[in-house]
């Protein structure tokens, strides 16, 4: 790769772990470890890398820590606010950042990994996730209108047939809570694969579809989006009215989990809490006199 005028070497000298910085040689007989300007010392560390941002990712022990590049020869650079990665970095042997600001990683057994740069000092690089969702409880249950009611008049002396559709997408959100034993970074992001809790109609009940999974996320909120649709035709008779309108039922769910997480190194801790999540079901066509049906809507309004 051909040195840019803002191009600038970075080393760490092996016994005293002095981190040097500046411009690259320009020829095999330059010592660049006499010219190069001191910037602090970086101890018993084993691997450092740059993102493309210019962030300095540095490997000691087992733990990696990223920042900006020293500023002073006496400055503390391993602090544990910097600290981005525990319990498994001694396993690897090299790390790099692609242009795209992806880390490769490979392993001292010469295992190559991709992945986005660490952020949570608690949370194992490459892991894997399994998770136990115990008996949950369903917190309420309530109607939801799809679309405003739709009023349909037969003025003629003659019975009519009239069409009703509806068609609307619902998105609903989920969450999990984790108890306090274990802190997550804001940054990280912690996924999932696992089947999708449900409400069946007929019973009442929560119950877990794995026959259909999805990848789930700790830290973020969760959405998802529910496809409803029906067409119901209905005759009239001369000189009446009728209102129809669509509902779902809506309802909120709470189901306590118990999720392991194991690294690639064997490193595991376990993760408890909630799970709350809202699901939408039983798509019906109500049909009545529009006087019926909007003194209804009046009363879940509380109007009436």
């Amino acid at each position: 790769m051909e040195a840019t005028p803002d191009t600038l070497l970075f080393l760490v000298t092996y016994r005293e772990y002095v981190a040097g910085a500046g411009l690259p040689p320009d020829h095999a007989n330059e010592n660049f470890v006499y010219y190069a300007a001191p910037v602090g010392k970086l101890m018993r560390a084993t691997k450092i890398t740059f993102n493309p941002k210019g962030e300095l990712f540095a490997v000691r022990g087992a733990d990696v820590f990223s920042g900006h590049l020293p500023l002073s020869p006496g400055e503390e650079w391993f602090t544990d606010d910097r600290k981005v990665g525990t319990a498994e970095w001694g396993n690897y042997k090299f790390l790099l950042f692609d242009p795209q600001g992806e880390l490769y990683a490979v392993t001292n057994q010469g295992d190559l990994f991709k992945g986005p740069a660490p952020t949570d000092k608690a949370l194992p690089w490459k892991y894997h996730t399994g998770i136990l969702m115990g008996s949950g409880k369903i917190v309420s249950l309530e109607p939801q209108a799809l679309a405003t009611q739709k009023t349909f008049t037969n003025s003629s002396g003659q019975p009519h047939k009239y069409s009703f559709s509806v068609s609307k997408e619902i998105t609903t959100t989920s969450t999990f809570s984790h108890d306090q034993s274990y802190t997550v970074s804001t940054k990280s992001e912690i996924t999932f694969s696992a089947g999708i809790p449900s409400i069946l109609e007929t019973e009442g009940k929560i119950s877990i579809n794995r026959s259909t999974t999805r990848t789930w996320n700790f830290t973020e909120t969760n959405t998802i989006t529910t496809s409803f649709s029906a067409t119901t035709d209905v005759t009239l008779a001369p000189n009446t009215s009728l209102c129809m309108q669509a509902f779902v039922t809506k309802g909120v769910m709470e189901i306590p989990y118990r999720a392991r997480v194991r690294s690639y190194f064997g490193y595991e801790f376990t993760i408890e809490g909630v799970y709350k999540g809202a699901t939408v079901f039983n798509l019906t066509v109500k049909q009545t006199d529009c006087k019926s049906l909007a003194s209804t809507s009046a009363s879940r309004a509380g109007l009436l």
